[in-house]
């Protein structure tokens, strides 16, 4: 029992030492300039896997990126950021869960940069989040549920970016949100339910946008449930994706969508057309029931981050779950587990694997 403690706390040490080292040698890359709670870096070909002084950052300013993805978690060890901004940057993909694991990140600003793909929980669980800005940016694809379940950010603003394809349920549960501007966006395919559970909502703002497809449903709530729903001043293209919107002229929820928005690029339909103005018959669009075309997905989503980054057992917490599962085992077997056995072994199992990672441990 004595050597069972004494190996403990060795392991405790160990792992005070660790950090403590690891601390140590995390130097300030060249591209960068650092202090304990600044950060600002130019021209990274790709993300450093520790920034120094993650214990003690506050903020960190990322110029003139020119990388492949950013990874998932990438900023999780900085626990007191609370602003990131990256700005005049190329980026293939924005991986899952990239900006997961920042409990006191309250401000994220992404601007003047081409992105290729923004994937799938990018930029969900951000439990601190209030303010997020996307402005003047080219972005290819962006996935359902990319902005997700972000529970706690109250205004987002998406402007003067062109995007290829905006997904149905990128945007989805952002429970508290209360102003939402979508403004001056090239959209080359705006998908049926694109914004959904909107609760709080109380200004929604889709103005000067230049939308090529414009599918069914795009908010999925209805404008008149939004303290101010302004679509106004938009111009979009002319053709049978518009059946829905049309078909509501007499008296539909979203009535108020056909008044100061213009219609472009139909060959029958002369540019610059309000969208009140325009019959189905001039689209001459095959007749069909509409009922279908306003059909978005309601797929339900959980957050897909949390499951990635589980608080790590402590190695008594450990013990006791390696004694469960050994007992449910060793029941079946008829074959008695000694308590102390098992947790002198599992301490020097542990013993060894810190002194592994230690020897191999790469800032």
């Amino acid at each position: 029992m004595i050597i069972s403690k004494m190996i403990f706390l060795w392991n405790i040490f160990l792992i005070t030492q660790m950090v403590q080292w690891s601390n140590c040698q995390v130097s300030c890359p060249e591209e960068c300039w650092c202090t304990d709670t600044f950060i600002e870096c130019q021209t990274l070909m790709e993300l450093p896997k520790l920034f120094p002084h993650s214990e003690t950052v506050q903020k960190i300013k990322l110029q003139d990126l020119n990388v492949y993805n950013i990874p998932g978690q990438s900023f999780s060890k900085m626990t007191k950021l609370n602003s990131i901004i990256i700005t005049v940057s190329n980026i293939a993909f924005i991986d899952s869960c990239a900006f997961y694991g920042v409990p006191n990140l309250m401000e994220l600003t992404i601007e003047k940069s081409a992105i290729g793909s923004i994937f799938e929980y990018a930029f969900s669980n951000m439990s601190g989040i209030e303010t997020f800005t996307l402005e003047r940016n080219k972005i290819g694809y962006i996935a359902p549920f990319a902005f997700s379940h972000l529970q706690n950010i109250t205004k987002m603003d998406i402007k003067s970016s062109g995007i290829t394809v905006l997904s149905g349920q990128s945007f989805y549960s952002l429970y508290n949100i209360s102003s939402l501007r979508f403004l001056d966006n090239t959209i080359g395919k705006y998908s049926s339910g694109a914004f959904q559970n909107l609760a709080s909502v109380e200004r929604f703002e889709e103005r000067g946008n230049n939308i090529s497809s414009f599918e069914c449903g795009n908010a999925h709530f209805e404008p008149s449930s939004v303290g101010q729903y302004l679509f106004a001043g938009n111009i979009v293209k002319c053709n049978c994706t518009l059946m829905w919107l049309l078909s509501t002229r007499h008296g539909g929820a979203f009535e108020s969508i056909l008044k100061d928005n213009q219609c472009w690029g139909s060959m029958k339909i002369k540019d610059g057309t309000f969208l009140e103005n325009v019959t189905l018959a001039e689209l001459g669009c095959p007749e069909q029931n509409l009922d279908h075309l306003c059909t978005a997905s309601t797929a339900q989503s959980q957050p897909k981050c949390s499951s990635r980054t589980q608080k790590p057992l402590t190695p008594r917490e450990h013990w006791q779950q390696t004694q469960n599962e050994e007992a449910k085992k060793d029941g079946k077997r008829g074959i008695a587990v000694t308590p102390i056995a098992s947790f002198e072994l599992l301490s020097l199992l542990t013993t060894v694997y810190l002194l592994l990672t230690f020897t191999l441990f790469e800032c």
